[in-house]
């Protein structure tokens, strides 16, 4: 129906933006990570200068400003996965009364009744397998923004003057390199996820 291929088109469009995001997102804490791991390296073979400390506020500066964008991120996974379960219960209960329905009919129209419901079954097996995968999505972007609160609060100890041997700047080095690999999973699982509807 007309409604139908509408709400498809609004969530292939949210869809290609929450890719972007997510690619944009991943691009930025590469090159955080990178700049976190020349940072720990110059630190560790010299005591901290003042400079390296202004450094290391920076960074963290620039890591809470993404650490947002992935919770507005994960925020807006928690809306859409509400709306697919809201979307499937409507499927369910419109597969019912159809069934209801279609024993008051004549037997030509029984044959187009269950076949009706068959595509409705393959919808919601489809919708089903879509919101597994909206889950599984969830939680690598739940885990990468933990990851990253974690390495926000390293770097603000690194940056403290008694921060002693790095510590807090290798630690923060780790945890966005743990963030990094979650979000390139994400998009290999978004990528893969692509495939399949194509191939649908």
């Amino acid at each position: 129906t007309e409604k139908n291929q509408y709400e498809t088109g609004q969530q292939t469009a949210s869809a290609d933006q929450r890719q972007r995001d997510i690619d944009e997102a991943l691009q930025k804490l590469e090159e955080l990570a990178r700049r976190q791991q020349e940072l720990a390296r110059e630190q560790k073979q010299a005591q901290q200068s003042f400079q390296q400390r202004w450094e290391q506020e920076q960074l963290r500066r620039e890591a809470e400003e993404l650490r947002k964008k992935l919770d507005q991120l994960t925020r807006g996974d928690q809306q859409s996965s509400s709306q697919q379960s809201s979307s499937q219960s409507a499927s369910s209960s419109s597969s019912s009364s159809g069934q209801q329905s279609s024993g008051q009919q004549n037997s030509g129209q029984q044959s187009a009744s269950q076949q009706n419901r068959q595509n409705r079954n393959q919808q919601q097996s489809l919708q089903r397998g879509r919101s597994m995968a909206q889950q599984q999505s969830d939680q690598r972007l739940r885990e990468a923004f933990n990851r990253l609160t974690q390495a926000t609060e390293d770097m603000r100890k690194s940056a403290s003057p008694n921060d002693q041997g790095n510590a807090g700047a290798r630690r923060a080095a780790d945890r966005l390199e743990e963030a990094k690999d979650l979000l390139r999973g994400l998009r290999q699982q978004q990528s893969a996820g692509q495939l399949d509807d194509l191939a649908q």
